[in-house]
Order: C-alpha cells, then structure tokens, then sequence
C-alpha cells in the first residue's frame, strides 16, 4: 500500500492524505551505491509544502509538520547504516568554531571576530571548552551546573538558582573590544528563593564592581525589580562612572527558551530578543573595562544581590565586533528552526507495523544536525550513534533497524518562529552500512 497526497494548490503539498493499494516503489541504484532516496512528490505530507519545486518546508502558518518517502523497495535484504541529508540553512546546530566562515549550506554563518564560544555539552563539569580557538576554557568557580540538559543547540548547563552555580574565567585581553556582541541561548525553569527587590538572572557578565559601572558588559533576565516587567531581559554596558541599561519589552515565561543578543559599539547599546531589535540606547562613552576582579567573565551568576540564573543557559558567544541585525535573526533562525529524521525497516510492501527509529533505536528520538558536529550539512551519519555525539562511532546494541528488504525515511519540521520554516532540499539519501 502507498499513500496519495491531496494537493489544494499548485506547488503545496497539505496534510489530506489517502491509501491506495500498490507495490512499494522501485528503487532505482543510479549509482551503484544501494542508497535509497526518494522526491519529495512521491511522498505523503502533514502540515508541510513542497517549495520551488523541490524543496520541503513546512505549511504557511503550520508550527510543525511532517513528511514521510513512499515505501521503498531495495529488491534484497538489506543492512542499513548511513543517513545523510541537506538543509538550506543549519537547524538546531551548535555554532562553527575557530572563527571560522561556515560552509555547505546556502545560508551560513560568519564567526570572524569570534573570541568566546561556550557550546556547554561537555559530558561532566570539569573544564568548560572555549571553541573559539583563543583557548579561555572556563571553570567552576564554586559549584558546577548540572550538564546534559535538554537545549535548542545539542546539549546547555542547568543552573539551580539559589547555590551560586556559575562558570568563571579570569579576564582577557581579547575579549575587551571598542564594539562588542554577546549572544546565548537561554530558558527560565523558576525564579529566585530570595524575593529581593532588583534580583535578576544573570546569563552572562564581563566584570564587576560594587558601584557604577557594575559591568563591562552583561546579558540579564528581570526576576523581582519595581519598574521592570518579569521576565524581561537586559543588556547592560559600562561606561566611565555609568550603566547604559538596555530593557526589553517582552515578558518571556517560565519554560520557554529564547535567544539574547546585546550589540554594543561607540553609538548605541541594542538588545535583541528572538532575532528582532527590542530596544536600544545611545552611548554616552566607550565601554569601560579594568573593572575589579580583573575584568572576570561569569556565566549563570554575578554572585550578587540575587543574581543566580535558574534554567539552562546554551551556546554563550562573545565577538570583537558589532554584528549586524541579519546575522543576528539567522543566529535566531539557527536554533529556533528544527528538522529531525526517523527510520524504519519493513518486512513487506506496507510497512504495516513497523515503528519509527531514531539513534537510540526507539521511537523517543530524531537524527538530526546536532548529531554531526562536522562542517557542512549531514553526511553518512551512523544509524547507531546512540548518544548522537557524530563521531562516528556505532554505540547502540545492534543495529538500529533489522537487515530489511523495505524501506521508509521520515522528515519532521517544526518552527519557533511564526514567519519561518527550516527548508530541506533533495537528495537525501539511506545507505547501507559502510
């Protein structure tokens, strides 16, 4: 049995879907490789479109969708290995290191400037790895977070709130700059146990003082402070005796992640929230550094008056310069726009009853870009890396599906953001094991 899709206008594909009794679909070995694939108008679609003819993406309006090939017919038992696929843009991919101009996509990113990128999925708290390539690995300074936590970028740090969770790394030239960017991931889990007025949590700080100006620069959520909404995130930057304290707008909920990005050079300070500016101010100065501590950088606390983040904060990044307001949407769009892939391995033509496979040989998990920390998009991904870390080790019991004759690969595509869907091109493929 093979499924049909009900188009309601040219070039879209929507979520009406019939069964019509059939073979599955020959697969054809162009070359010679016993890779599978399919285009994306042979397969069924829920919530997703078929775009410039050969692209998938999700349904105007649509949060999530999905998109599965037609059964695939190998025309022998088969050991499958190896998947691989192409978006137009990375989705859910921790950030290229080494300052480097990323490649393979139609849309990438450029970290030139890049001094400070903490990706926080190190397997356990000891050193916290500086992927920029300037080496300022940081530390626990009294407690570690608890790592491995769920993020939108791979894995982030949890921070309880209340024991002073934070990372330290003592000061650096390189990252004290006329024009600076901050940028992290970041989701509130709960507030403070203090309930003092001005109490907020601090994501990330350069410096510290005990009067004005508090930092060189910071990236803060309002918890508890009289005339300042809850929720709201803040960009503070320094100058010689003040604090330019940019407030946004946005209430931002317990629970939901969002994307912070302060941009700070001679003329103003701008705070990002989500891709989109939501206020900025003029600088009265230039930034001003050598503040106490020598010019420290903390991530989850300032260690101050209430300043403990809890909630999991992901993929901190400082850069020597000002970055523009569309590289900061596309590092929005980077995580904010997910694509997964499951798979499953059939005994007949319909696949009837069979379950949905990710790494770890259920159906709780996705492939995804995460799993392939390599350049460019993924390739030749093992179907066993249970742990999804990329590299290129088969970790799981077994195989993930049975040696199998059939065939099926299945795209799911989901958005955070209302105007934009991740966009996955053709030529996907599923390989036997190398």
């Amino acid at each position: 049995m093979v499924r049909a899709v009900l188009f309601a206008s040219l070039g879209s594909l929507t979520a009406a879907c019939i069964d019509i009794p059939g073979p599955a679909m020959d697969v054809v070995d162009a070359a010679g490789d016993g890779c599978v694939t399919a285009a994306f108008a042979d397969g069924s679609a829920t919530d997703v479109r078929v775009v410039g003819g050969d692209r998938l993406a999700l349904a105007v309006g649509a949060g999530n969708g999905k998109w599965q090939s037609p059964v695939l017919d190998r025309g022998e038992v088969t050991a499958w290995g190896e998947l691989s696929w192409t978006t137009a843009a990375p989705a859910r991919k921790p950030l290229p290191g080494d300052a480097a101009i990323e490649t393979g996509y139609e849309a990438t990113v450029d970290m030139t400037g890049n001094v400070l990128l903490y990706h926080l999925d190190e397997p356990a708290p000891a050193s916290f790895a500086d992927a920029s390539g300037q080496d300022l690995d940081a530390t626990c300074l009294t407690n570690c977070p608890a790592l491995g936590a769920d993020a939108r970028l791979r894995a982030g740090a949890g921070f309880d709130g209340v024991s002073d969770q934070r990372l330290y790394r003592a000061g650096a030239p390189a990252l004290e700059a006329p024009a600076i960017t901050i940028e992290a991931w970041a989701r509130k889990d709960g507030g403070h146990s203090d309930g003092l007025d001005g109490s907020a949590g601090m994501i990330v700080a350069k410096g510290w003082n005990g009067s004005p100006p508090y930092n060189s620069y910071a990236l803060d959520q309002v918890q508890q402070q009289t005339g300042r909404p809850t929720g709201a995130l803040r960009c503070w930057a320094g100058v010689a005796g003040a604090d330019v304290e940019v407030v946004g707008t946005t209430s931002i909920p317990a629970g939901q992640w969002f994307h912070a990005a302060c941009v700070i050079d001679d003329d103003s300070a701008t705070l990002y929230v989500d891709g989109a500016v939501e206020a900025t101010l003029a600088m009265p100065g230039p930034l001003a550094y050598d503040t106490l501590f020598t010019g420290e950088l903390t991530v989850g606390t300032r260690g101050y008056n209430g300043q403990d983040f809890h909630g999991v904060i992901d993929e901190v990044a400082v850069y020597a310069r000002a970055l523009s307001a569309a590289e900061i949407r596309h590092r929005w769009l980077r995580g904010a726009l997910d694509v997964g892939v499951q798979v499953r391995g059939c005994d007949d033509p319909a696949c009837d009853g069979e379950s949905w496979r990710g790494p770890d040989g259920t159906d709780a998990t996705r492939y995804a870009e995460a799993c392939n920390p390599a350049a460019g998009p993924p390739r030749a991904l093992p179907l066993n890396d249970a742990d999804c870390d990329g590299d290129g080790v088969p970790d799981a019991a077994g195989e993930v599906i049975a040696p199998s004759r059939y065939v099926q690969v299945r795209f799911d595509l989901a958005t955070l953001d209302p105007d934009a869907s991740a966009e996955v091109l053709p030529g996907w493929s599923l390989c036997p094991a190398s």
